[in-house]
Parts: C-alpha cells; sequence; structure tokens
C-alpha cells in the first residue's frame, strides 16, 4: 500500500511538472530532479537524476587535456558563466577557442577576474555546465 501511496504521489507530481508548470513558463527554461529510494524502485536501487533543460544553457563537454606548467605560472580565474558560451579563448580546450568553432566569431574574449598560482602538472579530464556521471 506505501509503494502505491508513492507511486500516486509521484505520477501526481509528474504530471505537474509535465502539463501545469509549463503553461505559467514562456520559455520552458526548467530543470527536473528526481530521487528515489530502494523502496520506490523494481530492483531495490536508489538513484537521482537531473537535467538541465534550459534555452541557453551551454550543454557542450569539454576536454580539457593535462599539461605541464613552468615553475611561476599563474592561472587565470574567470567569473562562471552557464550560458552559450561560458568560455571564449581561455585556452583551457579547443572546445573554446574560436578558431575550432565558428560559432563562436564575433564573441568576446573571456577578461581573468584575477591570478592564482598554477600547480606544475595538471591531469585532463571532461567538463561540463553539470556533472555528467
Amino acid at each position: 500500500f506505501g509503494y502505491t501511496l508513492r507511486l500516486l504521489g509521484f505520477v501526481r507530481h509528474l504530471a505537474m511538472r509535465l502539463f501545469l508548470f509549463p503553461l505559467a513558463s514562456a520559455e520552458w527554461d526548467t530543470c527536473t530532479t528526481m530521487a528515489f529510494t530502494k523502496g520506490a524502485s523494481t530492483t531495490g536501487s536508489s538513484f537521482v537524476t537531473h537535467t538541465t533543460d534550459c534555452i541557453e544553457c551551454d550543454s557542450r563537454w569539454a576536454y580539457v587535456p593535462p599539461r605541464d606548467h613552468p615553475e611561476g605560472t599563474m592561472r587565470p580565474i574567470y567569473k562562471y558563466y552557464t550560458a552559450f558560451p561560458r568560455e571564449v579563448n581561455t585556452n583551457r580546450s579547443t572546445m573554446y577557442e574560436v578558431e575550432h568553432n565558428p560559432e563562436l566569431a564575433g564573441v568576446t574574449d573571456l577578461v581573468p577576474m584575477g591570478h592564482i598560482p598554477q600547480v606544475r602538472h595538471t591531469y585532463g579530464y571532461y567538463e561540463a555546465t553539470y556533472p555528467y556521471m
């Protein structure tokens, strides 16, 4: 009986998210997060999921390669933007360079807010506006 009530509550919430809330949002600029406990899943697993459903979000997935930096190098710090483009010509990934992305032509380069000491070696990683699993 408890499972049925949880399921009905979830269905009611989902219906409101899908049908009522969009009517109040002219731009459909919303995100959805759902969490399930082990009692709410048929496998006994708990899980969480999230979507970033915004119109202007930069959903690109960028690879930042590993690098070796000379002693005394300062790392620029930029303001964090979620809208496209979140970075332009920051020398971190080809994804952010105008020469590799024609859609960035005419976009102003980001100006650092400041600098901090850079470590001698950085590892490569993938990054996005929100984490990927």
